[in-house]
């Protein structure tokens, strides 16, 4: 066959694999729309917002690009806005209606640019923007079934807008819809290289779907309650990276309002630097010229501008939690260097004393400090302690991260030589005998800490919280039964390991060990997106096994995920996660676009099919 007419026989088949997913959108499951779903209001012609200077249509520096769109149900003008100086100011829209509504924001996500996009809102009686990030895959082109099976995939193309669930709430009158774009400069996320700051933003359009009175009643019964509080917020120094300022903190901790979340496992510590300002235990990181000699990439910078402000962190977060009704629990990471070529140390204790640091089997040192020593213990429960002076409810300590935390130190191996007569080298790496030798350091550790906590704790009159967060036992140095047996945490979280997310078959066997000694058992619940209806599934299996909460690693990530967020943050309402089967489907839609900028949406020709 000729090349061109082989090219030809394959373009046509893209065309139509194309088009045909564009007619598969999945129609609405029983419960998946609103009883009033018709009834909806959009306000979609953002040329109506305020200041009319800020709008153009070429998107000049400074303004937002307008652009026309149309899709089945509404049509007008939406709005991007590039990572430009100056920064294109807030808009601002007459909120038409009042009482109780579901709020969606519609979303173009554009494939081509290869960056991830956000954009803020907020409307002018809430404390706090929302921030808004993609949730889902966007691509190219989708075949038939993805297209279906939107509610479990969460796939579509930039032909399309997606309508991510805000929240339900009572509408004042006149109230007033407030958008945004992220204007500082940067906002890197260390694990991606990525800067936030250097974006697109679009927002298309708001829905409001007017509720029934049934639907009112669910909504008001939705809300946090203290049996339904089973969920634990992890924010692991995240906020460092999204925060620059009062308003962005409070940013981060704003979407616990009203939730199941009992508690905000607040990242406070990186080794022995702290994310606060009055310490003599630990010290405060400062940003640099050389990216090489930061410990991450926005630690030191951030805490510069927060002394620059005249805002301690720490002091802000605490009081913030406490005005949500949350309890701030204080989290260390005890982190060594990271691999290099960013191998800068994790403050003064590794950096100033290598001879608290690890060693290996052959004598060679780690990048860890080893809690053997007396002196590392006491640096991070002072550090500990000054933490909890600021408010904070408790601590939680990560040890899912950065172990070991015991290796073949000198003291370490003199000590086991004379109790089992042996060298620690003439065994196996696991030998039970050694691994519960290196153990009772760390159990010494969380005896020190417990102690300090009742100490403190006496003084507000009330036992202040302890959290292991742990992937393992023995293996990592982890002797979890004393741990239980002596009560000296509250709750044990289980990190995913061995697999991707944590097992049935482990929730089952740390229940039993856990079941009577009063310590609560939460599973730390991966993947960090998971379209909802997966999210409720795999909750009420986790239940069935024996969990008793939830925690949510990199919460700081998935509060901005809003339409999956509604769904991680209510999972203490157990018994409602059965019933609410057939409305998952309602916190994500995808909506193909009729009309783009003038140009009707045809998938056989449009730019992003290639």
């Amino acid at each position: 066959m000729p090349h061109t007419a082989l090219r030809t026989r394959l373009a046509a088949a893209a065309v139509a694999l194309a088009g045909a997913a564009l007619s598969f959108r999945p129609v609405a499951a029983p419960g998946a729309e609103w009883d009033r779903e018709r009834d909806a209001v959009y306000v979609s012609d953002l040329a109506q917002a305020a200041p009319k200077s800020a709008l153009s249509a070429d998107g000049r520096p400074g303004t937002w690009k307008l652009v026309s769109y149309s899709t089945e149900r509404t049509s007008g003008n939406m709005v991007f806005s590039a990572p430009q100086r100056p920064v294109a100011p807030e808009l601002r829209l007459k909120v038409p209606v009042a009482g109780w509504h579901a709020l969606y924001v519609g979303i173009n996500y554009q494939f081509i640019w290869q960056r991830p996009q956000l954009v803020k809102a907020r409307l002018e009686s809430d404390p706090a923007f929302t921030w808004f990030t993609r949730e889902g895959e966007v691509r190219l082109r989708l075949t038939p079934d993805e297209a279906r099976a939107v509610d479990t995939q969460k796939k579509y193309t930039d032909r399309d807008i997606v309508e991510v669930f805000w929240k339900a709430v009572e509408l004042r009158s006149g109230e007033e819809l407030v958008i945004a774009r992220k204007g500082y400069d940067p906002l890197r996320l260390w694990h991606a290289g990525t800067d936030f700051a250097d974006t697109v933003a679009n927002f298309s359009y708001l829905k409001l779907v007017p509720l029934s009175e049934r639907e009112v009643a669910e909504a008001r019964a939705a809300r946090g309650r203290p049996e339904t509080r089973k969920v634990m917020a992890i924010n692991d120094m995240g906020w460092l990276r999204w925060a620059r300022s009062r308003a962005e903190l409070r940013e981060e901790l704003e979407p616990l309002r009203d939730t199941d979340v009992s508690m905000m496992l607040w990242g406070t510590f990186r080794g022995s630097y702290t994310a606060y300002f009055k310490t003599r235990a630990g010290a405060v990181p400062t940003g640099g010229d050389n990216e090489f000699e930061k410990f991450f990439s926005t630690f030191g910078e951030g805490m510069d501008a927060f002394r620059l402000l005249g805002i301690d962190p720490l002091a802000e977060a605490v009081a913030y939690a406490h005005s949500l009704g949350i309890k701030l629990i204080a989290s260390l990471r005890m982190d060594g260097p990271k691999p290099p070529p960013y191998d800068a140390p994790a403050g003064p204790l590794y950096a100033k004393h290598p001879e608290y640091r690890c060693r290996d089997r052959d004598g060679s040192v780690m990048p860890r400090v080893s809690l053997a020593f007396p002196e590392v213990r006491r640096t991070f429960v002072d550090m500990f302690r000054e933490a909890v002076g600021y408010g904070a409810d408790g601590v939680a300590v990560i040890y899912a991260r950065n172990y070991p935390f015991v290796g073949y130190e000198a003291p370490v191996s003199e000590s086991f030589q004379k109790k089992n007569g042996a060298q620690p080298t003439a065994l196996a790496p696991d030998d039970p005998r050694w691994l519960r030798h290196q153990a009772s350091y760390v159990t010494v550790f969380m005896r020190e800490l417990r102690a300090m906590l009742d100490e403190e704790g006496s003084k507000r009159g009330r036992r202040l919280d302890a959290v292991a967060m742990i992937r393992g036992t023995l293996e990592h140095q982890l002797d979890v039964d004393t741990w239980l047996a002596e009560r000296l945490v509250n709750y044990l979280v289980l990190h995913p390991w061995g697999a991707s997310t944590v097992t049935e078959e482990q929730v089952q066997s740390f229940r039993a060990r856990t079941h009577g000694t009063g310590v609560e058992l939460y599973v730390d619940f991966y993947p960090r997106e998971l379209p909802a209806e997966l999210i409720r599934r795999n909750a009420l299996s986790y239940y069935r096994a024996g969990a008793e909460g939830f925690c949510l690693w990199d919460t700081d990530g998935r509060i901005k995920r809003p339409g999956e967020w509604a769904a991680w943050s209510r999972l203490g309402h157990r018994a409602d996660l059965e019933s609410r089967r057939g409305s998952m489907p309602r916190l994500f839609r995808v909506v193909p676009l009729r009309t783009f900028a003038g140009y009707r949406v045809d998938a056989s020709w449009w730019h992003s099919t290639g």
